[in-house]
């Protein structure tokens, strides 16, 4: 990773770009999909501050990991630690895939007293972990109440609850790490905010905002969280999906029968079936639209992965008939429809398979070689003590998922807090 300097033209998708191409064709060796990395907990007590982080990646094929121990930053007090978020993906954490960063919350603790909350950014194996921007704005809100997701651009979004039951909503760029303020996200009257489930499509994009730094911006992204209604339970949660820059409500789906708990996104270009070297190269030529636009069948990606909670009652899906209380694999495609079952996974939603709500869907955008010049979108869930990968395909129009390999981490105690596919 080469740092970019203040003021240079370059936006940090071209960045981004060249930087792929370098790992690409200087890197013969190395295969062309996504690495697995995680971060994992020595602690089963999350909740307990520490001062350092194990950095590992896993090969979702063979199950043989490998690991390095990193140091957080001090924190400036003596005996201080860090205290980092626990939720699923787009809760305490998120990842860009093209740049091979990992983002995550963490908030200093010192004795009794918790300071600054700051926004860590770190690449690949732990090559470089730094603070990307501290955040003084949500100091006191509880970790576990946030949402933090990459906005398919250039910036980390971090939302946040407000006393007043808004969301506090800043945006943090990857480009220098400015914070910017954007407008409060309200919610309906009557409905609350859940925690948990959280995620960002990729929208539109313009560059008018910030220059030569690209943002979600215009009709721009939507942020798709869960909400409940304070006054009728028989309601259900709902899934809202808003504009993240006004709020505007642009999905709602009410009554979710899959239960749904975690989102992770599959944008729209990914499935082109051209080398991602040649990929690279068209994106790279092209100022507009960027990295994650095509013009490819919109059909193709632009697509949510999750996991659900399966139920067996009337309006519960067909696929979960017998599985009643385990945990399934989810996508949802159109969102003016409900999510659908694509997979059960085996295992209660119960004790161990917290980890698999925690850790979410790790999407692999580029994917894996299928055939010479082929590849295919990858999935992987945490189920029980195995990761189950799942390659993505389209059938009549409908995602697809056929069940590619199962492997059991080489771990010693050690459990997963994040987890996500990068290209590296």
């Amino acid at each position: 990773y080469q740092r970019r300097v203040r003021g240079d033209s370059t936006n940090c998708l071209m960045a981004t770009s060249f930087r792929s191409l370098l790992m690409l064709f200087c890197c013969a060796t190395a295969a062309l999909g996504g690495r697995l990395h995680a971060i994992l907990d020595t602690d089963y007590s999350s909740e307990s501050p520490q001062q350092t982080i194990l950095s590992a990646e896993i090969d979702p094929g063979t199950g043989e990991v490998q690991h390095q121990t990193v140091d957080l930053p001090s924190t400036g007090c003596p005996g201080g630690k860090w205290r980092l978020s626990n939720g699923t993906n787009g809760q305490g954490w998120s990842s860009f895939y093209m740049n091979g960063s990992l983002f995550f919350v963490a908030r200093q603790v010192c004795g009794r007293e918790e300071g600054n909350t700051t926004l860590f950014q770190m690449y690949g194996l732990a090559t470089s972990l730094h603070p990307l921007a501290t955040l003084p704005q949500i100091d006191g809100c509880p970790l576990e109440a946030l949402h933090v997701s990459w906005d398919w651009a250039c910036n980390v979004l971090v939302m946040a609850p407000a006393r007043n039951g808004s969301l506090i909503s800043l945006e943090v760029s990857e480009y220098d790490g400015q914070v910017r303020t954007l407008p409060s996200l309200n919610r309906n009257p009557g409905w609350d905010w859940v925690p948990g489930l959280g995620a960002v499509d990729n929208g539109h994009y313009n560059d008018t905002t910030h220059g030569s730094e690209w943002s979600c911006g215009g009709a721009g992204c939507a942020l798709y969280l869960k909400e409940k209604s304070d006054w009728d339970s028989d309601l259900g949660p709902a899934i809202v999906g808003r504009l993240i820059h006004t709020g505007e409500v642009v999905s709602n789906s009410s009554g979710d029968p899959t239960r749904l708990r975690t989102l992770s996104y599959l944008p729209a270009n990914a499935w082109t079936n051209i080398d991602p070297a040649a990929r690279v190269l068209e994106h790279f030529s092209e100022p507009a639209l960027a990295l994650y636009h095509t013009n490819a069948n919109p059909k193709l990606g632009d697509v949510f992965f999750g996991i659900g909670v399966c139920c067996e009652l009337e309006q519960c899906p067909s696929e979960c008939e017998g599985h009643g209380g385990e945990l399934s694999l989810v996508v949802w495609e159109d969102r003016t429809i409900w999510p659908r079952v694509v997979a059960t996974l085996g295992n209660s939603s119960r004790g161990a398979a917290s980890e698999s709500i925690e850790l979410g869907v790790a999407v692999d955008i580029f994917g894996y070689p299928v055939e010479p010049g082929q590849y295919a979108t990858r999935v992987s869930v945490w189920a029980g003590e195995s990761i189950l990968s799942f390659k993505v395909t389209e059938v009549e129009g409908e995602v697809s998922l056929e069940k590619i390999g199962e492997a059991t981490p080489a771990l010693s105690g050690e459990r997963p807090r994040i987890w996500s596919y990068l290209m590296m």
